[in-house]
């Protein structure tokens, strides 16, 4: 929610009709199948104006085990153009390995994509016509032991030719899998270098390997967080 007027839409009519699908491997006597995709389609339509809007796929799938690929694509109807892409593939063991790279478009931004500090470098050095993404990531997660581990996270924007930012560090989960500490360094284009450090309480239905992970990536893959430095 914002109390800017200006990111306000005035007025809307439309509709939007989707449906989702769940696809698994056949099981055995002894095991139930594995899933192997979950797939939603959505395709909007402007009543008031009389034309389609976007048509959707957002789908992960999960071709072998520990390996899986998520893919967004956003189609415009009306303009016939491709508005939207997104694939991530992402390799995860249950041991707490993770590799992911992901690419992401996005032909037009929103009007209030980014801030920056007021009077900072960053801002003045900013480029007016800065209206896409095309940008590429990549996230690491590599355990030394059951309670050492190291993270890499890193972003580049082809657009604009430029690092958007990094992130690395060290994890320590305790003996008894019941709290972890992380300190990391991250540097980005908005607060430039900062240092961290972070501590978590672990309890029943958290995760003991990647105790830092987003709820949503543990209930999938339990890749590190793969939205950051996006």
């Amino acid at each position: 929610m914002t109390l800017d007027p200006a990111d306000r839409v005035a007025r809307a009519n439309q509709v939007t009709l989707g449906f989702n699908n769940r696809f698994y491997s056949r099981g055995s006597e002894s095991s139930g199948g594995r899933m192997l995709a979950d797939v939603s389609f959505s395709v909007l339509y402007d009543i008031a104006n009389r034309h389609p809007g976007d048509f959707y796929l957002d789908g992960t799938f999960y071709p072998i085990p520990y390996f899986s690929t998520r893919a967004i694509f956003g189609y415009s109807l009306d303009k016939a153009q491709i508005d939207e892409g997104l694939l991530e593939l992402t390799y995860s063991t249950p041991l707490g390995t993770d590799f992911s790279i992901a690419y992401r478009y996005l032909r037009q931004i929103p009007l209030f994509f980014e801030g920056f500090p007021a009077g900072s470098a960053i801002a003045s050095e900013a480029v007016p016509n800065f209206d896409s993404l095309n940008q590429i990531g990549f996230n690491t997660r590599i355990p030394l032991t059951r309670s050492w581990a190291l993270f890499y996270n890193i972003a580049y924007s082809f657009e604009q030719q430029l690092l958007l930012g990094n992130r690395g560090g060290v994890e320590y989960i305790s003996k008894c899998r019941c709290w972890a500490i992380r300190v990391e360094l991250d540097q980005d284009r908005t607060r430039g270098v900062t240092y961290s450090f972070n501590y978590t309480l672990l309890g029943l239905g958290q995760d003991n390997v990647r105790p830092f992970a987003p709820r949503s990536a543990q209930s999938t893959t339990g890749s590190l967080d793969s939205t950051r430095p996006f």
